[in-house]
């Protein structure tokens, strides 16, 4: 397993704001009716936060190197979700719950494969 966060530290930062995001919808989506404004926005963050993850992915590995950091992005996002929830006023299995929400977000686009 390839980690994201040892060739620098913008890519680590990339996994987090995107995780970061996708947290915070997760915890959005418990309180607001789907078609509220402030979920639409979040929506549109996650996607320049995804956006600014896979442009960091290109311009830092090589092609064939990209498919390895799956196992990487995917803990570096379970991480950042964990630190984030420990704050929220939420009892554990919400949290617990929330994370999960959080890694089960696909990224095959992230790193350049179709979505399954």
């Amino acid at each position: 397993m390839m980690d994201i966060s040892c060739r620098d530290a913008p890519g680590l930062l990339a996994v987090q704001v995107f995780a970061s995001r996708l947290t915070r919808r997760a915890l959005l989506r418990r309180f607001c009716p789907s078609d509220h404004p402030v979920l639409a926005i979040e929506e549109d963050l996650i996607e320049m936060a995804r956006s600014k993850l896979q442009e960091h992915i290109l311009a830092s590995y090589p092609r064939d190197d990209i498919p390895g950091l799956r196992e990487a992005v995917h803990a570096a996002m379970r991480q950042t979700a964990v630190e984030k929830v420990t704050g929220y006023d939420e009892d554990e299995t919400v949290r617990e719950e929330l994370v999960e929400e959080v890694c089960a977000e696909p990224i095959d686009d992230v790193l350049l494969e179709p979505r399954r």
